[in-house]
């Protein structure tokens, strides 16, 4: 019982966190007050300048069509019908209105899931079970009654051996017999258990840990009248996915330009009312043009970037809202190699595997602290960025700061500490145009970084950082993928053949963090994990992030307090910048929510003109 009683207070007390303290080690604390000169303050007090939504008193015009713009330098990949399909933010914008990949669950305020769905949940942690019963009546996009058949349906796709998406992580590999139906010994999956009517649905689990609880059970269906039938290697390239999804939320498609434009129309069966707004259109927009878009009443809504925001920070016909979100910025260095399950599928399960080898691993902790410690994202933040970006102060992001441990210093700008690091990993020799040397010969870092609208003004910054400490630096950018981003590649190890060296030493990248705090699903094992670092006490640390022990809130945060001090001593990769996420709102706009518990609100949007208002 004492179990049950625990699971019960557990999504209350994580609010209480910041409140309590825990230990670590027995004798330091884990503080969840932010001290003075933290960046989490200095984020707060720039988040009191901005709203996080509007909701004026103006009257909705009937009929209008809501134009909201994407930013994208290449058509984007439009794999809108269904989130098991996609792994794009970008396509994750584009489903949001026609709820394709729609949680059936609500979310509360601390990311957890909610009871105010079209689903409610209960749970029982000494049987290992998850139930969710239907509260609502939901149809489809055609009509068809939505059931929770077409949440075991999306299992039965996502643990097919045919499966070419990312969504079969840990939390779905721990449903009881997901594995025997995968590997072809079974016709259903043993652990999950529907009622006669479909409407309620019981999930029987290995093991549970609290990170299921803040997103990690899977809870999007897939509709299966429209998918079974369809070879499963074929979904994601089906019309279904790509030119006519079918969702269950307050849009539905009516027209697309593959990679460039979305039409929708409000949808006649959506469970929470018919929509406000009558159409929206979706259009990609470059990211240097946004500003001249917004000034001149092209979109209604659109995210600003933050590099934009000094010259255009009193506009006459839009406004901002800001909000923290999941996002930050980093320099991974390559330590490892992805081995996947299905070398046919390399984006399926498989093991990260630490390769001492490389360079990056040759060259130690020290070296990649010191890299840490030269250079000074918190500059970046405020010059490039006019003041909208923090320096990350640790692997969390600013979402989940009830988790962060605050005694962690991080890394601040210190040049001098750097040199001394570099001195302990044993680059004390020095050739003659003052870079140090390693086995001999000149140390050379390959750092891959992509091409955007900040590069020319920050890959010189940190390479002039890195040489003032005796660091040479060079810029990657391949033959192959000029334009390099994370994305252009399906095997990140192709950069590296064993014995020959490898020639991509650290990268830079971003991840748009969700609800679920757990670092397996992006830095575990998964081919997410571009560092590809691992170790037994790493591993250990995950590992223990899934237990029911971990139910408990102080022995919550001591696990993420050993994760963030783990990485600080080890340094995979450095986080760069947190930042703060900018919505520019045309003033026709009178309703709109950035607040992740109220969302999503599409048929709650309200427009107080025709037509957006221009300069």
């Amino acid at each position: 019982m004492k179990k049950k009683l625990i699971a019960l207070c557990f999504a209350s007390a994580l609010l209480l966190i910041a409140l309590g303290a825990c230990t670590r080690d027995n004798d330091e604390p884990v503080s969840g007050v932010i001290p003075a000169g933290h960046p989490l303050e200095a984020m707060a007090a720039v988040l009191e300048d901005f709203p996080v939504y509007i909701d004026t008193d103006a009257a909705h015009v009937p009929g209008t069509t809501l134009y909201y713009g994407i930013a994208a330098t290449v058509p984007w990949e439009g794999m809108i019908g269904g989130a098991i399909f996609h792994d794009s933010t970008i396509d994750a914008q584009i489903a949001a209105p026609m709820g394709t990949g729609r949680s059936l669950l609500s979310m509360n305020e601390v990311y957890m899931f909610g009871q105010d769905g079209v689903a409610r949940f209960e749970y029982d942690l000494e049987e290992l079970s998850f139930t969710m019963h239907m509260q609502r009546d939901v149809f489809w996009h055609d009509g068809t009654p939505l059931t929770l058949d077409d949440l075991v349906f999306a299992f039965e796709v996502m643990a097919h051996p045919d499966y070419t998406g990312v969504r079969f992580n840990a939390e779905a590999q721990a449903i009881v017999g997901i594995m025997d139906f995968r590997n072809g010994l079974t016709d259903s999956i043993e652990g999950l258990v529907l009622s006669n009517n479909n409407r309620t649905l019981k999930m029987y689990f290995t093991n549970m840990g609290p990170g299921m609880f803040y997103f990690g059970i899977w809870t999007s269906p897939t509709p299966r009248h429209i998918f079974e039938g369809i070879p499963v290697a074929e979904m994601a390239e089906s019309e279904w996915v790509r030119t006519h999804p079918v969702g269950w939320g307050p849009f539905m498609i009516e027209h697309i330009v593959y990679g460039e434009s979305v039409t929708m129309v409000r949808n006649p069966y959506y469970t929470f009312g018919a929509a406000e707004v009558e159409r929206i259109q979706i259009n990609r927009v470059h990211p240097d043009l946004i500003a001249e878009h917004m000034h001149n009443g092209t979109f209604d809504v659109i995210g600003f970037p933050t590099a934009e925001f000094g010259d255009h920070s009193s506009p006459a016909n839009f406004r901002y809202l800001g909000s923290p979100v999941g996002d930050y910025t980093f320099i991974a260095f390559r330590l490892g190699i992805f081995h996947p399950e299905d070398p046919e599928n390399p984006w399926g399960p498989g093991v990260n595997v630490y390769a001492p080898t490389r360079l990056a691993s040759q060259l130690g902790r020290y070296f990649r602290q010191a890299m840490a410690y030269a250079i000074d994202p918190g500059f970046i933040g405020e010059t490039v960025f006019n003041g909208l970006q923090f320096p990350a102060a640790t692997n969390l992001p600013p979402n989940h700061k009830h988790l962060i441990d605050m005694n962690i210093p991080g890394f601040d700008y210190n040049p001098e500490k750097a040199m001394e690091l570099l001195d302990q990993a044993g680059l004390t020799e020095w050739d003659d145009e003052g870079y140090r040397m390693f086995n001999g010969e000149r140390l050379t870092i390959y750092w891959a970084y992509p091409e955007g609208p900040t590069d020319h003004i920050i890959v010189p910054f940190y390479i002039n950082s890195w040489s003032e400490v005796g660091v040479r630096v060079e810029l990657w950018r391949g033959d192959t993928h000029p334009a390099f981003t994370i994305w252009d590649y399906t095997d990140f190890d192709l950069d590296y053949v064993p014995g020959e060296g490898d020639f991509i030493h650290m990268f830079n990248g971003g991840w748009t963090v969700g609800a679920n705090p757990n670092p397996e699903g992006s830095w575990g094992h998964i081919w997410w994990n571009f560092s590809r670092y691992t170790s037994p006490e790493y591993d250990a640390i995950l590992n223990r992030m899934t237990t029911i022990e971990a139910f408990d809130e102080e022995y919550w945060a001591q696990i993420f307090s050993d994760w963030q001090l783990y990485w600080y001593e080890n340094v995979p990769y450095i986080p760069l910048l947190w930042t703060v996420s900018l919505t520019a709102l045309n003033n026709r706009v009178a309703y709109w929510d950035t607040r992740h518990y109220t969302n999503p609100t599409w048929n709650r949007v309200r427009l107080s003109a025709a037509q957006p208002y221009g300069r």
